[in-house]
This record gives C-alpha cells, sequence and structure tokens, in this order.
C-alpha cells in the first residue's frame, strides 16, 4: 500500500473524497478549516475569501 503522500495535497485533495464517507470528509474538512485557522488566522483568511469571492451556482 502507497504511503500518502504528505507533499502532494493535489493527489490528497482528490483521493480522499473517494475512499471517504460524505459525513466523515465533511468532518474532516471542518476539522482542518478549524486548524488552519488557528495555525495562520492571516491565510486562513485568504482561503475563506477566494472560496466566498464567487457566485454560488
Amino acid at each position: 500500500m502507497r504511503a500518502l503522500p504528505y507533499d502532494d495535497p493535489v493527489f490528497i485533495a482528490m483521493h480522499l473524497p473517494l475512499k471517504m464517507d460524505k459525513p466523515v470528509f465533511f468532518e474532516m474538512l471542518r476539522l482542518l478549516n478549524r486548524q488552519a485557522q488557528e495555525l495562520d488566522p492571516e491565510e486562513f483568511q485568504k482561503v475563506l475569501h477566494q472560496l466566498t469571492d464567487r457566485p454560488v451556482n
């Protein structure tokens, strides 16, 4: 079994939703957001702005 390539965020982002149940994936997403905010609030705000600055379809 291949180890998770921590230096390849694109692979991780594409792989995890395929392997995780939807509720578990979204719980992980919530936790990662909380951790990102604690790790670097300014960078987290930049990411949040990128995500919310787009019209919702």
